[in-house]
């Protein structure tokens, strides 16, 4: 089983990420952000500075964390049908460990499905739904 030092992350966090993603997904473009975790203030949502945005990537300014606060989860969408990653994610992925995920809308429905994975240091470990939601404080689907 999946578990993480801070204990579950909130459902608010992916859920605000869900929102945001799908703001992006009528204009055909993606989103990207972070959730950190440090001791003093749990997990926290981050929003990036993008400087390229496109219908097949973005590009944004990785932020430097402050002592003590750890990347856990790097978000980004794909606004149409691949819940997968693809090798631009694997570049980017190539570095540390965290949990990497994509966002994405395949059918009529809009809406979104998350596909995760752990990243350590270059290798990919995808995990499963009931990894993802043990991840969570409840079901991200």
């Amino acid at each position: 089983m999946i578990s993480v030092e801070g204990g579950a992350i909130p459902f608010e966090l992916p859920e605000r990420a869900f929102e945001l993603a799908t703001g992006r997904l009528h204009e055909r473009l993606e989103w990207a952000g972070w959730i950190t975790w440090n001791e003093e203030a749990g997990y926290e949502f981050l929003p990036l500075i993008e400087w390229h945005v496109s219908a097949a990537s973005v590009t944004y300014e990785r932020p430097g964390l402050p002592e003590g606060t750890h990347l856990v989860l790097d978000l980004h969408s794909h606004p149409f049908d691949m819940p997968a990653f693809s090798s631009i994610d694997d570049k980017d992925d190539t570095g540390g460990i965290h949990f990497s995920g994509v966002i994405s809308f395949p059918g009529e429905t809009g809406e979104p499905e998350l596909s995760m994975r752990l990243c350590i240091e270059g290798y990919y470990f995808e995990l499963t739904e009931v990894e993802i939601e043990a991840l969570f404080s409840g079901k991200v689907f």
